[in-house]
């Protein structure tokens, strides 16, 4: 159940982490955090970003449920199973494609230039939002996530944005096989998608995977920024 309304929110005094990036607001960049987690988990990662996001509003919100056990939650987690992957973020879509259109508005940022992130649960609402967009973002960065609804996105995708999929192999609480499976079920459908699988490392954010995201982003920012001269 979501215990937050996103009418309730309040961009101009919020309370979640924003930061600003640069003088103007070119791009809105939001991360989402992982389950009985919180924004602030995602505030510090933006940072390894800074270098190529310039001009750049970050938000980091905290997800609209709470957990039984303290921190916030996309949707309520019995299992990792699909089904309940796939229910959960279906659920939780409408709530988060209200935040995007608000913080758009309230930033006076073009939809082409929105940035979706997240790690974990917050991956898995990355993904299943990006795909459903009226107008594709920029890009999208997933962090040990999965993808969401695989069998409804055939019928359901109207935008491809370039995205990135980061996972540790030894990951044993969203397996890497996830990955894998988002990394051929995207393709199939001509999204644009670079996967990284990296040995040895558990549920986390490798430094090498945030150092690839980085990367990443250069090949879309820099000709994006040459054609606008």
């Amino acid at each position: 159940m979501l215990s937050k309304n996103v009418t309730e929110i309040d961009f101009s005094s919020p309370d979640f982490p924003v930061r600003h990036v640069g003088q103007s607001q070119t791009y809105l960049a939001i991360f989402m955090h992982g389950y009985g987690s919180d924004g602030q988990d995602m505030a510090g990662l933006s940072a390894y970003f800074d270098q190529v996001l310039t001009d750049t509003v970050w938000l980091c919100p905290n997800a609209p449920g709470m957990t039984p056990m303290g921190g916030y939650q996309w949707f309520p987690l019995s299992d990792i199973s699909q089904r309940e992957l796939d229910n959960g973020a279906a659920h939780a879509a409408p709530w988060l494609h209200a935040f995007i259109d608000k913080a758009l508005a309230f930033y006076n940022i073009p939809a082409e230039n929105l940035i979706l992130g997240g790690f974990s649960q917050g991956a898995m609402m990355a993904m299943h939002v990006a795909f459903r967009r009226k107008v594709a973002p920029m890009a999208v960065l997933a962090f040990s996530g999965a993808l969401t609804s695989e069998a409804l996105l055939e019928t359901e995708i109207i935008s491809r944005p370039k995205t990135f999929i980061c996972h540790g192999e030894n990951d044993d609480v969203v397996y890497a096989s996830y990955a894998k499976r988002a990394d051929t079920v995207l393709k199939s459908l001509n999204v644009p998608v670079e996967t990284h699988i990296y040995p040895e490392y558990p549920h986390t954010i490798p430094p090498e995977g945030a150092k690839a995201a980085v990367e990443f982003l250069k090949k879309i920012i820099i000709p994006k920024a040459l054609n606008n001269f």
